[in-house]
């Protein structure tokens, strides 16, 4: 009785705005329950069947004597609360539903808007540049805008730290280390006023610092996030019909 009544104050306390009536939204939404939840409700929705069933019977049952026996009456007064809260629980338990659903969509937006965020703002630090100063032959001071190493170094280990935690977002980090790397020398020149910068040999002394981080996060994938991207090559690989 207690969770009868439990569950018709919870219906006149839930809010019935921008919730969806038809049965299709329903329907996708019992689907998406997961096996404990579902075996829950189902028991829920038994009892309240149940209830239903077993007062409307009672009040059926007790109609036809009501003027012969106060004993009847009496059942027929207890019946009717009880036959209107499992109604009032029957409504409630879709309702409740449909919101539960409605509240993980909204959470997982809300987490993916968040993921997003994170991944503008390292590619936004991605592109950071700084200005230096320094003399050239005549003594003269020259100002020289060059990329900022360490905000760059930072928005790849946290470009990093986002796809192990994130496996759906994992392609898309890769692809934009690839581009970083593609987009920047990989071989650090010393830069002179007077002399032209010349190729160096690939080593681990000249390498720009962000270029092999860069290569250390794409290096440092886990088993799963190596699985992700063959899943990716698998799936676009199937011909389309």
């Amino acid at each position: 009785m207690l969770v009868i009544l439990g569950l018709m104050l919870f219906a006149l306390l839930c809010p019935w705005r921008n919730l969806p009536t038809n049965l299709d939204t329903l329907l996708k939404s019992l689907w998406r329950l997961s096996g404990p939840v579902a075996v829950t409700w189902a028991i829920f929705v038994l009892v309240l069947i149940g209830t239903t069933a077993y007062s409307v019977l009672l009040l059926i049952h007790h109609l036809g004597t009501v003027g012969t026996n106060a004993d009847h009456l009496r059942q027929i007064i207890l019946a009717i609360p009880v036959l209107i809260a499992a109604l009032v629980g029957l409504i409630a338990l879709p309702v409740t539903m449909i919101r539960l659903h409605y509240t993980c969509r909204q959470t997982l937006a809300e987490e993916e808007g968040l993921i997003t965020d994170r991944i503008n703002v390292a590619v936004v630090g991605l592109g950071a540049e700084k200005t230096v100063k320094f003399e050239d032959s005549v003594r003269k001071i020259v100002e020289r805008t060059v990329a900022n190493i360490e905000v760059r170094i930072g928005s790849l280990l946290a470009l990093g730290r986002l796809t192990r935690n994130n496996l759906d977002v994992h392609v898309q980090v890769m692809q934009i280390l690839v581009s970083y790397i593609n987009a920047n020398p990989i071989v650090l020149r010393s830069f002179s006023p007077t002399k032209r910068s010349s190729p160096a040999p690939l080593t681990s002394s000249n390498t720009r610092l962000d270029v092999q981080t860069a290569f250390d996060v794409i290096g440092d994938r886990t088993a799963d996030q190596v699985e992700r991207e063959k899943l990716r090559v698998q799936t676009n690989q199937v011909p389309r019909s």
